[in-house]
């Protein structure tokens, strides 16, 4: 059968960038997901210029180039484990501590890891694809919902496999199993705001064009460069005109071109000693500030900022509590060389 509700979605840490795992054997993890898994694994077709010189007029065949894998997957926040294993291989350093709850704190590093594998269970079968890097991960929150995220990644190849079975990873034993918008708090330039939305965009800069990422003599893909990171956020809010100067706070930043620290932390809603995500930036700019008076004392605001000097450990950091020590901490190895 072909059902969405046969669709799944398992991962599994590459020792070596761009090796076939098995899933048969080994650890491998599943993941919770919304049913909207993309993968695809797509060949270059490499036309010819010619016509076929026998039998009718016609172009001869075209041949197999590079084989390329692109897409996404998406979730709820939170995926206990997962998502730290996602924005370490987004971020490039880790470090966990404590016992149950475990204490993940990710930041930015020159380094990225070996990759990974994904495996999509299409029926009663496998289609697993490998060499995968983050390409792009973002989150959003907004008042009476979840925390939602999204993840993009490129890859190498991919195999059919036959199904196996993947560890599951511990979810809150009761209640809501979300972080929610009602839970989460924002805080610039050392005051708390009230929003109504906010969303980041973590977009790295690979280099994923062919003679960035195989060399000749060989049809495998060596590990993509990241040559940099850009950290973007919107942020919507309203307020009443009440001159208390809340909505200055933004314009005013824009105006100056003045940095500010930022803080997003979004608690369980019954047990948020157990799972919690914070994330910490320095330096926040904003580069666009929007303000619109749309129905009578209301003033809508849209805000774009941009992160700059998070490659500062200590100030700039993710830090994911939960109760899941792997798969963050699965393999821990950088390509070509020891963690």
């Amino acid at each position: 059968m072909s059902l969405g509700l046969f669709t799944s979605l398992q991962i599994k840490e590459a020792a070596t960038y761009g090796e076939t795992a098995s899933f048969a054997t080994g650890t491998k993890y599943h993941v919770a997901v919304r049913p909207n898994v993309n993968l695809v694994a797509l060949p270059a077709r490499i036309t010819t210029e010619h016509v076929r010189q026998t039998g009718a007029q016609q172009v001869e065949e075209d041949a197999v180039g590079l084989w390329n894998v692109t897409g996404s997957f998406e979730g709820v926040w939170p995926f206990s484990g997962f998502l730290g294993f996602i924005i370490k291989h987004l971020m490039g350093v880790v470090t966990t501590t404590g016992t149950d709850p475990y204490t993940h704190v990710i930041t930015y590093g020159d380094k990225i890891f070996a990759g990974f594998s994904a495996a999509v269970r299409r029926g009663d079968f496998l289609h697993c694809y490998h060499g995968l890097q983050m390409n792009g991960f973002g989150f959003t929150v907004a008042a009476g919902a979840p925390v939602t995220w999204k993840a993009d990644v490129v890859g190498s190849h991919m195999d059919p496999q036959a199904l196996a079975v993947p560890t599951v990873l511990a979810f809150p034993a009761s209640g809501d199993p979300y972080l929610l918008g009602q839970r989460t708090t924002l805080t610039f330039a050392a005051g708390a705001l009230i929003f109504t939305e906010i969303s980041f965009d973590f977009k790295p800069t690979l280099e994923v064009s062919e003679e960035k990422s195989y060399k000749c003599g060989s049809d495998v893909r060596s590990l993509l460069v990241r040559s940099g990171m850009e950290i973007t956020c919107t942020l919507k809010r309203r307020h009443l005109v009440d001159g208390t100067g809340n909505l200055s706070k933004m314009y005013n930043n824009l105006a100056s071109g003045a940095s500010a620290a930022i803080q997003v932390s979004a608690v369980h809603n019954t047990i948020p000693g157990s799972y919690s995500m914070t994330q910490d930036w320095s330096a926040a700019k904003v580069t666009d500030q929007q303000s619109n008076v749309r129905d009578m004392g209301v003033i809508p605001e849209e805000v774009t900022l941009r992160l700059f000097n998070f490659n500062t450990a200590g100030t700039n950091k993710i830090t994911i509590l939960d109760k899941n020590a792997a798969p963050i901490t699965a393999t821990g190895a950088y390509d070509g060389e020891a963690a």
